[in-house]
């Protein structure tokens, strides 16, 4: 299946930088230290094909060899999209779950005492970190399976939105680390 370039609409677009697109800040021992794990623009594993990944995807040790790649921004209908994603065979049904991995370094976990997350996503979306979730925003509570939808249909400027939160530095691990 192609991947095709003129899709409707962005998907979800994600990932960490520091203070100012999509970030990573971090106070340490007392000291601001702005840092960037995972910056704007970078390469990201994805499945796009409508499949169902079930939940061992999240976990660090889980084998993406077989996905797709591509650089953010991720996602289809927008100019500013950098890979387009496969949304399926029917415009007007379109896949609801696509799934994002990204490997990252740390040297030592313990140097960060905050992490700033920002992520622009239509419609919704649940964030891992080495298979723990740690943020989710218009989704319902409780477990995610592939078939569970958003709260609410998001649309035009709400598409471009950026939503921050502040996350515990507890889940990074020395050496590669799963977002």
């Amino acid at each position: 299946m192609s991947r095709l370039p003129w899709l409707q609409k962005i998907l979800m677009r994600s990932s960490l930088i520091c203070l100012g697109g999509i970030a990573c800040a971090f106070v340490s021992n007392g000291f601001c230290a702005d840092e960037t794990l995972v910056p704007q623009g970078q390469e990201w594993k994805y499945e796009d094909m409508g499949e169902d990944q079930g939940s061992s995807w999240r976990s660090p040790g889980y084998d993406d060899s077989s996905w797709s790649s591509g650089r953010g921004v991720l996602g289809f209908g927008d100019a500013d999209i950098s890979t387009y994603l496969y949304y399926g065979p029917d415009p007007d049904n379109k896949f609801i779950t696509y799934y994002f991995r990204r490997s990252f370094p740390v040297t030592d976990p313990k140097r960060y005492s905050g992490l700033q997350l920002k992520i622009i996503r239509d419609d919704g979306a649940v964030v891992y970190l080495n298979g723990k979730e740690i943020y989710r925003t218009n989704m319902r509570p409780g477990e995610v399976s592939y078939s569970t939808t958003s709260l609410a249909r998001v649309e035009g400027n709400e598409e471009r939105i950026w939503h921050a939160a502040q996350i515990s530095p507890e889940g990074l691990v020395a050496g590669d680390n799963i977002l």
